[in-house]
């Protein structure tokens, strides 16, 4: 736990000096009238740039030693510049815990999240790729060819740089696997200042965003301890949103153009970058750039398309490393070929294994355009959690009774409906095209999330409830939050058995081991592969789950990446 700890005060003092530095760059460079962030979202935008600033790093060099020196050294910089930003904001950041309701809450939360974060992590993608595909960014930073090696490897989450980095591995040999224990935390932190302390925000959206720390609480609990991609993006998601929705309220009092702006598309990219599921937020971005363009201009604008390129580039040619796609496994996005590019043949049997397992479908790489609706639809909607069965029912029929709720000449509060109509619908549609890719929850969670809580605050505005009962509502869903958190807490403690575990008060669980066999490849070159399983954790490169008979090395080195033979 101690370790876990000093690593968030290493994570925080990374990213807020980088999101400070951005900050002032931002209000320099659009003209803009300084306003006053929240310190966790100055740490979200400094997360996101340091995860494009590895993306860069890591196609010229390894994830390592000499590269935290380098940044700890411009981080320092960074915050001497930016000194008096600092103070404000860490003075701000103290003053939230004089409130007795904000320290119980954040307080209740951070344990819950500490006794998550050292556990081992349990989902199988884990031991699958992600541990192997961090290890491969903290020792050789890109692979040519890595997806030959193992599909998965193609996967090129960003999320994963981050995790490479504050892994501190030239330290000691358990995985800290701490950025998204630290990441939800801040988010909780965030959600809670909103909700507690600003007089400013309407009761509506701070309903929402009790109901949205519930239901991401629900969805992760468990995974808190994991470097999945799927909560970052989440995070990400749901602070793009609700950043719209504070952003759209500002704009009803004042017609100034705003930092939080660009914030929401510093997030909203960031999210894609992590997982390309999350593109369809560029729905909800385009509608919030729609809603402002009295406030824009020509720079303005340029500003938008260098932030954007700025995240998503270093990602694009890593894909080119790493698959020789520009975004694996569409591989309708030929236009390079390279030695080392994965056959199409495998490129579209990993699609259709996504597809496949998203629609409840198993493994089978049959051709899912072939099949009809009823193939799968039933299947995949049994197949559903009972809380998931109903928000996605809610999802589906909300149309229909909005629809005849204004037809049926019911009036509604004009003040604020316009927001839950722009994030609703634009969720909505985010959803449509959802569930005809690959309609796995987790793919979604952030949507989902977005959309449900979109659709419930559409019901309060249709049935015009009084200001005082939707306070009651926030309140009420505040107390179920802090109980489903102390249960959480009292459920998990003595799954960790500390007097057992004693190391736990200093590390968490390292991943564990599998006894593996060698594959013979050619030059003379082994390959570990599990024998008894399909997950090679954190064990010695290279290992894959799988070795293709037709792998080869591109040369003698590991560095050099891998290829398919061209006559097997």
């Amino acid at each position: 736990m101690l370790s876990t700890l000093l690593i968030w005060l290493y994570i925080a003092y990374v990213s807020v000096s980088i999101g400070l530095i951005i900050f002032r760059l931002c209000i320099w460079f659009f003209k803009i009238e300084k306003e006053v962030l929240a310190l966790e979202i100055i740490s979200f935008i400094g997360l996101a740039f340091l995860t494009s600033i590895l993306g860069y790093i890591s196609l010229v060099s390894p994830i390592g030693l000499l590269i935290h020196v380098i940044i700890i050294l411009c981080c320092g910089i960074s915050l001497f510049i930016c000194r008096k930003d600092f103070i404000y904001s860490i003075k701000d950041f103290g003053l939230l815990f004089a409130g007795k309701a904000f320290l119980a809450f954040s307080l209740s939360m951070c344990v819950l999240v500490i006794i998550q974060s050292v556990k081992h992590p349990f989902w199988i993608d884990i031991g699958g790729y992600h541990a192997q595909s961090i290890q491969w960014i903290e020792k050789f930073g890109v692979v040519k060819g890595l997806a030959n090696l193992h599909d998965r490897f193609g996967f090129n989450n960003a999320s994963h740089l981050a995790s490479a980095f504050f892994n501190v591995s030239f330290v000691a040999s358990p995985i800290y696997h701490a950025v998204s224990s630290y990441m939800i935390i801040a988010f909780f932190i965030w959600s809670f200042r909103i909700i507690l302390t600003s007089v400013q925000t309407s009761q509506g959206i701070k309903f929402g965003l009790t109901l949205s720390v519930l239901l991401l609480l629900i969805y992760y609990r468990d995974w808190i301890s994991s470097p999945t991609p799927d909560m970052v993006c989440t995070i990400y998601l749901l602070l793009t949103g609700f950043l719209f929705l504070l952003g759209m309220e500002k704009n009803e009092d004042t017609k100034t153009l705003r930092i939080d702006f660009f914030v929401v598309t510093i997030l909203g990219v960031s999210a894609v970058a992590v997982k390309v599921s999350a593109i369809p937020i560029s729905v909800l971005i385009a509608v919030y750039i729609f809603t402002n363009r009295q406030l824009l201009n020509l720079r303005s604008f340029l500003g938008l398309a260098i932030i954007a390129i700025v995240l998503e580039l270093p990602i694009l040619v890593r894909n080119y490393y790493l698959s020789g796609y520009l975004l694996f496994p569409f591989h309708q996005l030929d236009i390079f070929n390279p030695d080392w590019k994965i056959p199409k043949i495998y490129s579209e049997e990993v699609s259709n294994l996504i597809f496949n397992f998203a629609r409840g479908l198993g493994g089978s790489t049959s051709k899912i355009h072939n099949l009809t609706y009823k193939d799968w639809l039933l299947k995949w909607f049994m197949g559903l959690e009972t809380y998931n069965k109903a928000i996605l029912a809610t999802i589906i029929t909300a149309p229909l009774w909005v629809f005849l709720s204004v037809f049926k000449g019911k009036t509604y509060p004009n003040h604020g409906f316009n927001k839950w109509i722009f994030l609703t619908g634009s969720m909505f549609i985010c959803l449509i095209f959802w569930f005809f890719q690959a309609p796995s929850f987790r793919f979604a969670h952030g949507f989902i999330i977005l959309c449900f809580v979109g659709i419930v605050m559409l019901i309060l505005q249709l049935t015009s409830l009084p200001i005082h009962l939707t306070k009651k509502l926030t309140a009420g869903s505040g107390i179920v939050l802090l109980l489903f958190t102390l249960y959480s807490i009292a459920r998990e403690t003595p799954e960790l058995d500390i007097q057992k575990n004693s190391y736990l008060y200093f590390i968490p669980t390292p991943y564990r081991e599998e006894h593996v066999i060698m594959v013979p490849v050619p030059y003379n070159q082994e390959i570990k592969s599990p024998d008894t399983c399909r997950e090679c954790w954190n064990l010695p490169l290279p290992c894959s789950p799988n070795v293709l008979p037709t792998v080869e090395f591109r040369g003698t080195t590991l560095e050099n990446g891998f290829r398919m033979k061209k006559n097997p």
